[in-house]
């Protein structure tokens, strides 16, 4: 589950226009983009864009938005890449060099394969770009952040040169895969990172084991030593396999949450939604959450993971990710709500939300926001059919129904029709919510049988107004 969960094949969007109707939420925006399409796709700079990674997305305090991918400067190199563009969707040809910046490790010995997984931007509107880098053979994957100042020029202050490698190495047999997935900021400007760390193989099983890997950096980029003395949390739940998806500061100060997925016992191949609520101060677990300050849900089908998660206003928690609903490999998205400390919701029923476009029915949130209405938008993909994946956007009510005023019943796809007549591979990697309602969604777009690949940005309207002043 945790593959399927934290990587996704290249992506493209689009569906169609709507025309000679009035609009909905969730049409596409003709506002945004060069061509009035409501989508558009970027290269970094000179580089192609590479299929490793997940492009990602977020906004600086004016409104222009940091997209972040995976850059193929050569053959055999991959590359952090970053570019800037308007709220309107106009790429910023001042940004970095060459209209991009490409952030290389490149360490000695590695396959020199560094992937990004999410960008950052902080209250002052530098830039955190982050991911996994390639290590040697006895050190295969560590997770990575480098800084950028708000213009894009790498902040040598950070790190080193602006770079910041965190290694686990918690396996014993070399394999040493660790994995990022996420990265927030503490008030205090304490960054947190989430993803998975190896623990070995797992010879009964014949699988790879691992456990949550959170990691704290202080504003330099050097590990918190306060946060269990070296920076570095793993959290384990009994079984084989644990990972985290997104670590986060909590309203009160202090508490973090961490959710993803795990088992409970060794050689269980089924990992449930799994969330961890360790002290701020320094990163243990909370033992007032759920049992000894971690928490499973089972929702009694197949297997499960979480992939992000918004705290309420009255402390609770609306968690979402994917169930395997049914077998082999029909997933869909799926939420469940908690109490503040980490016991089910009574008053909320397990959710699971279709879109079953065809083929193997793969569907998989990557990304969920809160709007100013209390609705959540959770974006991903979903499979047409083989080797075809299209972006899936929903939107959930406060109560966890599906809300008949976005697209068709709360979803929305959108294929790659719009990018060319034919219809490749895409989907959706990150969300964010602009202050005028609208959805922005950002991935990859496959535009030709050869696997070419763009950066694809495009935005839904959030709350339709008509022309009476009242919304849709």
């Amino acid at each position: 589950m945790k593959q399927v969960l934290l990587t996704l094949a290249i992506g493209v969007f689009a569906p169609g226009l709507t025309t000679g109707a009035a609009a909905r939420d969730g049409d596409l925006d003709p506002a945004f983009g060069a061509f009035g399409s409501g989508k558009t796709g970027f290269t970094l700079g000179s580089a192609s864009l590479s299929g490793a990674g997940s492009p990602a997305i977020a906004a600086q305090s004016s409104g222009e938005l940091i997209l972040a991918g995976s850059a193929q400067t050569s053959a055999s190199n991959v590359d952090f890449g970053a570019i800037r563009i308007s709220a309107d969707g106009l790429q910023d040809f001042g940004f970095g060099a060459s209209a991009a910046r490409i952030v290389a490790f490149d360490r000695p010995g590695s396959s020199l394969t560094d992937s990004v997984e999410a960008v950052l931007v902080l209250a002052d509107d530098s830039i955190l770009l982050a991911g996994e880098v390639a290590g040697d053979d006895g050190d295969d994957t560590d997770m990575a952040v480098a800084k950028l100042t708000s213009d894009g020029q790498i902040d040598a202050g950070f790190g080193a040169s602006g770079k910041a490698l965190v290694p686990f190495n918690l396996s014993q047999d070399g394999s040493n895969f660790d994995t990022l997935s996420g990265i927030d900021a503490q008030d205090d400007g304490m960054i947190l990172l989430a993803g998975s760390a190896d623990t070995g193989f797992n010879s009964q099983t014949h699988a790879y084991t691992s456990m949550m890997a959170i990691a704290r950096l202080a504003p330099n980029g050097l590990r918190d030593t306060g946060f269990d003395l070296d920076g570095r949390v793993a959290i384990g739940f009994g079984g084989d396999d644990a990972f985290a998806t997104r670590a986060r500061p909590l309203a009160d100060g202090g508490h973090i949450l961490v959710v993803g997925g795990a088992n409970t016992a060794p050689g269980d191949a089924r990992t449930q939604f799994a969330l961890a609520r360790l002290d701020t101060a320094d990163g243990s677990l909370d033992p007032a959450f759920g049992a000894g300050g971690k928490a499973i849900f089972d929702f009694g089908l197949g297997t499960a993971g979480a992939v992000d998660f918004t705290e309420l206003p009255d402390g609770r928690l609306m968690v979402c990710g994917a169930v395997l609903a049914n077998e082999p490999e029909n997933y869909d998205f799926a939420c469940m709500r908690f109490l503040a400390d980490g016991q089910p919701d009574p008053d909320f029923a397990p959710r699971i939300y279709p879109f079953d476009l065809g083929d193997d029915l793969l569907d998989i949130p990557r990304r969920m926001r809160r709007d100013r209405q209390g609705r959540f938008v959770l974006a991903g993909y979903a499979t047409r059919d083989l080797g075809n994946t299209d972006c899936a956007v929903a939107r959930i009510e406060s109560d966890g129904r599906l809300d008949p005023a976005f697209g068709t019943s709360g979803r929305v796809t959108l294929d790659g029709t719009i990018t060319g007549p034919v219809d490749y591979n895409n989907g959706c990697t990150d969300l964010l919510l602009q202050a005028d309602g609208g959805i922005v969604v950002a991935g990859i777009d496959v535009i030709d049988a050869g696997g070419h690949a763009v950066l694809s940005v495009s935005r839904l309207r959030g709350d339709t107004v008509f022309a009476d002043g009242f919304e849709n």
